[in-house]
């Protein structure tokens, strides 16, 4: 006996049908899912605008796809990736071009020989045509890169489309690799002149971006931060201050600069705790030294944790030390901010742009280590001058710098391109 299905075709009114044909729809190119943070904040805004859809292409090996009842009128797609089982990648070129056939098979020899033009070999050319043709079968109207540069290998594909693009300009791509590598810059240049528009964390990403092509159309979008996660405890009583880095472990995050600060703090007589959260390649070089420098009781590491866990985190610390060499803005400056925990950060780039020196945190040369360790035990010693500084902190913050803020850019963002 079989059993009836029950189908339900759920009916939109006009309006609803009206609204429906008239979103945009942005194609966001090249992302882990779930995504990042900043880009989980983004898909929430435009998403709840109503005035865009979203397709997602995943280029991690694996999604989650629970995580999509977050976001339900997000689109995944899956993009090619080295770790995906190579059975699994012939079936998606295999579908894609069957599809391709009846709809347009002109389109599918093109992209076939736009694939073969661009890439170097066999390898190469069989993951560029699955992903030109998954990215070909979308309809579309803008297309975006979070990370700048890996828009070059997709600048033939969306020229033959047709298809305008955005990309986010984000630290080390604008201010190491184009410095250390020439054919990095050049593509860059390349990928910044088609650009439709630039999203830029900040005013010195910006410049940086200009640098490289000079008519790069900017719009600067600070990234927020969410108040009711972030909150501030700005009455921490502790023996001493409780110093806390946040980052990778790679080299341009410096933690055993920070390490080095500590030290020098603790020399000059200040008292309390070091914690350290992130996770990289130098966790080994920090671990030596922590031990050269006798500080195994007054530096502890936390390994990696999430954004809930760093905002729990944070409400318990006086002071954050970043000695980095690079950033667009740092995030955990923000953050700490909004926890009333003083920034105590290196000058480079956009770290100064959220920061008064001396009313909402400090800043310092590179390399200077003296001066960030002072800074430090003048906290120490003026405990008003700490709990002042806390308090305007989170007033920086709270004035240019909230998710609310960064959410309304980017639909503003889009607005203007699209609508």
């Amino acid at each position: 006996m079989s059993v009836p299905v029950l189908k339900i075709k759920i009916y939109l009114s006009e309006d609803e049908e009206l609204m429906e044909r008239k979103r945009k729809y942005i194609f966001i190119i090249g992302i882990d899912w779930p995504p990042t943070t900043f880009i989980m904040r983004k898909l929430k805004a435009l998403t709840e605008s109503n005035e865009f859809n979203i397709i997602a292409g995943i280029s991690s090996p694996r999604k989650r796809t629970d995580f999509t009842l977050k976001f339900p009128s997000v689109k995944l797609v899956k993009l090619s990736h080295t770790d995906d089982p190579i059975i699994s990648r012939i079936l998606i070129l295999f579908i894609n071009i069957l599809k391709l056939l009846i709809k347009s098979p002109k389109k599918l020899f093109q992209l076939i020989t736009i694939a073969r033009q661009n890439s170097g070999n066999l390898k190469a050319f069989f993951n560029l045509l699955i992903d030109y043709s998954t990215i070909a079968l979308q309809q579309f109207d803008i297309a975006h890169f979070e990370w700048a540069i890996s828009a070059y290998k997709y600048l033939p594909l969306l020229r033959y489309l047709k298809k305008p693009y955005t990309i986010s300009a984000r630290g080390r791509q604008f201010t190491i690799e184009p410095l250390i590598n020439e054919n990095y810059r050049e593509r860059l240049k390349e990928v910044l002149t088609y650009a439709k528009a630039v999203h830029c964390v900040s005013k010195s990403l910006a410049e940086e971006t200009k640098k490289i092509y000079k008519n790069s159309n900017t719009v600067i979008i600070y990234n927020g931060v969410d108040l009711g996660m972030f909150k501030c405890n700005s009455d921490k009583k502790s023996r001493g201050l409780n110093v806390i880095f946040i980052g990778s472990l790679i080299w341009r995050k410096s933690v055993d600069s920070a390490i080095y600060i500590f030290y020098r703090y603790f020399k000059l007589g200040g008292q309390g705790q070091m914690f350290i959260i992130g996770d990289g390649e130098e966790k080994q070089k920090m671990y030596s030294t922590i031990n050269n420098l006798h500080l195994s009781d007054k530096v502890k590491y936390l390994g990696k944790k999430n954004e809930q866990e760093v905002a729990q985190i944070l409400q318990n610390m006086d002071v954050l030390l970043l000695p980095s060499f690079a950033e667009g803005l740092a995030n955990v400056i923000l953050e700490a901010m909004a926890t009333c925990t003083v920034p105590i950060v290196s000058d480079v780039h956009g770290n100064s742009e959220p920061i008064i020196h001396g009313k909402t945190g400090f800043l310092f040369p590179l390399l200077a280590l003296d001066k960030p360790a002072k800074y430090l035990y003048h906290l120490y010693t003026h405990p008003k001058t700490l709990r002042e500084i806390k308090e305007q902190a989170r007033k920086g913050v709270e004035e240019a710098f909230t998710l609310q803020h960064m959410q309304e850019g980017h639909v503003k963002f889009y607005e203007r391109l699209l609508l």
